[in-house]
């Protein structure tokens, strides 16, 4: 299974947050998900963890638990 993750910065360091309520079986569709719909995965990550800084966002195979990131952000 593939699914999307996003990298949040906080004081203790870097914390890994995985969505596991869409799977994927492709990395590629993964991908082309991700890139579609980057900025609704940014609001909702904010409204499930509060405003936080995302350093972070891409996609995971939990088979290989290598992260392909897509994007980085610059923490504010």
């Amino acid at each position: 299974m593939i699914f999307i993750y996003i990298i949040i910065a906080s004081l203790s360091g870097s914390d890994v947050k995985v969505n596991q309520s869409i799977p994927f079986t492709n990395m590629m569709e993964c991908k082309a998900y991700v890139s579609k719909n980057q900025t609704n995965m940014i609001d909702s990550a904010n409204r499930a963890y509060g405003k936080v800084d995302i350093t972070e966002m891409g996609c995971v195979s939990m088979n290989s638990r290598v992260l392909q990131p897509m994007f980085y952000f610059e923490p504010m």
